[in-house]
C-alpha cells in the first residue's frame, strides 16, 4: 500500500494540491505496533516506498513530551514529516483495520476557508458531497507543525473513545490545508477531490457576484471640501452594487458650507447622481446623519427624506448571519464632540491644515519617485492610545450596544477602518473617503470585509483590492 500512497502523492502534486516538498501521509494496519509516515525534505512527485519512516505506535515520555519510537531506519537517514504529532495522535487512537491519513493543500478549499466559508455548510447545498463525505467543522488558524494543531484536528474529526473511530472523513485547517482519513489511500484522496470540486464551483459562482454585495457602508465622504476623493468614490459606486447602501454620516460637509469655505466640484455632483441612480434601480439607500451633516437631524422626527433616500439618526441592520447591528455615525459617542464641541471645531481646522501640508508633501514625494504617505494617519496613530484612553470612543460604542442587546456596531467618524471584537460586541468602522478610501461590505455569504479602493477611473483594469476580513 506504500506504492499506492506514492501514486496518490504524485497525483496530488500534478493537481497543484501540494508543492514539491509539501504534503504528507501515513498508514497503519490495526494488528501492527507501528505505522509508516512520509519523510520531510523529499520531492513528493518522486517519492519511493523505501523512503517512508517506520514509527512505533507506542511513545516514549509522557504528556507533551510523548514521542513515537522510531524503528530501524529504512529511509536513507531521512527525518519523518514535520506533521508527525498529528499523524501519531490519529494513528495511535483510531482503531480500524487499516487507517490512511492524507494532509494536502488543495487550492480552492483553502481559498474557500480564507473567504470565510464554513466547509460543513456546503453539505446542505450539494447532496453528492454529503452522500459520500462527512466534513468536520473548520479548524481555526494555528501554528503548523504544532501539538496544538494536532490536538485541534483530532478533536474536530470527532474521535470516539468507545468505538475507536472518527465521525468525519475530512477536516479543513484555516489557511493551511485539509486532513482526510479513510481505510485506503484512494478513498481518502477522493474525499479531498470531492470537497475541492465543490469549493471550486462555489468560488467561481461568487467571483461572478464579486462586485454585488448584500450591503455596502460608506461614511466621511465630506462632499464640498477640497480633499474629498469623489472621483474614487464615484468609480467605486459605478463598479459595485448592493441590496442596501448605507451612508453612515458626514457625506456632505455642512460645516464648510456654513463657513463659506466649501469647494463643490463636478465630481461631487457625480457622486450624488450615482447614489440616486442606485436608489432608482432598486437599491435601498439609507442616510445616517453625522456631525458634519447634523442639519438633517431636526428633520428626522418628521419623516423627512430625499426622495427614495431614507434619513435616520441611527438604524438597526440585520445581517445575513442573523445578527443585529446598530448603524450610527458615532459622533455622539466621541467625548470631544459630545462634551467639548469647541475642541472638535479646532481639531477639524487642524485636520484641514495637516491635509493641505500633506498634499504638498506628497507632490514632492511623487516627483522624487516615492509612494503616497498619509501624514494625518501617521500623527493619528501616534496619539491614538492617548485619545482612546481619554475618550474611549470604541468602547463607548461597544458598551452602548451591549446594553441595548445589539450584536455589533457599524460606524464611521474617526476615519479609521477596522473590524474587531470588543467585549463580545463586533465593532466595524468603514473608514473615510478623504484619505483611506475604504468601504465596509457585507457579502451574501454573511462575512464582512473592508475594501480599499485605489482607482478613480476604469483604466487600467481593476486591480485586486487590499482587504481585511473577519471570518464569522
Amino acid at each position: 500500500m506504500l506504492e499506492t500512497i506514492c501514486e496518490v502523492m504524485t497525483d496530488a502534486y500534478r493537481r497543484n494540491w501540494i508543492t514539491s516538498r509539501d504534503g504528507n501521509a501515513s498508514i497503519r494496519h490495526q494488528d501492527r505496533d507501528h505505522f509508516y509516515v512520509t519523510p520531510t525534505g523529499v520531492r513528493k512527485q518522486t517519492l519511493q516506498p523505501d523512503q517512508f519512516k517506520k514509527m512505533g505506535i507506542r511513545s516514549t515520555g509522557y504528556g507533551l513530551y510523548a514521542t513515537p519510537l522510531m524503528y530501524t531506519d529504512i529511509s536513507h537517514n531521512l527525518k519523518p514529516s514535520g506533521e508527525l504529532p498529528m499523524h501519531f495522535g490519529l494513528q495511535q487512537k483510531i482503531n480500524t483495520e487499516v487507517r490512511v491519513i492524507l494532509h494536502f493543500h488543495p487550492t480552492y478549499t483553502i481559498a474557500a476557508m480564507y473567504a470565510g466559508i464554513q466547509l460543513p455548510e456546503l453539505l446542505k447545498e450539494f447532496p453528492e458531497l454529503s452522500r459520500y463525505t462527512s466534513v468536520a467543522p473548520n479548524v481555526p488558524m494555528l501554528p503548523p507543525i504544532s501539538q496544538e494543531l494536532a490536538d485541534a484536528c483530532i478533536d474536530a474529526l470527532g474521535y470516539n473513545k468507545d468505538s475507536g473511530d472518527v465521525e468525519y472523513n475530512i477536516v479543513g485547517m484555516d489557511r493551511h490545508g485539509v486532513i482526510a482519513v479513510d481505510t485506503s489511500p484512494w478513498r481518502a484522496y477522493e474525499h479531498i477531490e470531492r470537497l475541492e470540486h465543490i469549493c471550486k464551483i462555489v468560488l467561481r459562482q461568487e467571483s461572478k457576484m464579486a462586485n454585488t454585495y448584500r450591503s455596502i457602508f460608506i461614511s466621511d465622504v465630506h462632499l464640498g471640501t477640497r480633499d474629498c476623493q469623489a472621483d474614487k468614490l464615484n468609480n467605486f459606486l459605478k463598479n459595485n452594487s448592493c441590496d442596501t447602501l448605507y451612508l453612515v454620516g458626514d457625506i456632505i460637509d455642512a460645516w464648510r458650507i456654513q463657513q463659506n469655505k466649501w469647494r463643490w466640484k463636478q465630481s461631487h455632483t457625480n457622486v450624488v447622481r450615482r447614489v440616486l441612480g442606485h436608489a432608482k434601480r432598486g437599491t435601498r439607500v439609507v442616510y445616517v446623519a453625522g456631525n458634519h451633516d447634523e442639519f438633517l437631524r431636526p428633520m428626522i422626527p418628521y419623516g423627512f427624506s430625499f426622495g427614495l433616500v431614507e434619513i435616520h439618526n441611527q438604524i438597526e441592520h440585520i445581517g445575513a448571519d442573523g445578527k443585529h447591528y446598530l448603524v450610527v455615525h458615532g459622533d455622539l459617542f466621541d467625548g470631544i464632540t459630545r462634551l467639548a464641541p469647541w475642541i472638535a471645531f479646532l481639531g477639524d481646522r487642524a485636520y484641514d491644515f495637516i491635509l493641505s501640508i500633506n498634499s504638498k508633501y506628497n507632490w514632492i514625494r511623487h516627483r522624487m519617485g516615492f509612494g503616497y504617505f498619509s501624514l494625518s494617519q501617521f500623527l493619528k496613530h501616534r496619539v491614538k492610545k492617548a485619545v482612546d484612553f481619554m475618550f474611549k470612543f470604541e468602547h463607548n460604542l461597544a458598551g452602548y450596544c451591549k446594553k441595548r442587546g445589539f450584536d455589533g456596531v457599524i460606524c464611521g467618524h474617526i476615519h479609521h477602518a477596522e473590524i474587531k471584537d470588543i467585549d463580545g460586541v463586533r465593532y466595524m468602522n468603514d473608514g473615510d473617503w478623504v484619505e483611506s478610501c475604504t468601504a465596509l461590505v457585507e457579502h451574501h455569504s454573511g462575512h464582512w470585509e473592508i475594501v480599499t479602493w485605489t482607482r478613480s477611473s476604469d483604466e487600467p483594469k481593476r486591480e485586486d483590492n487590499n482587504c481585511n476580513t473577519l471570518e464569522e
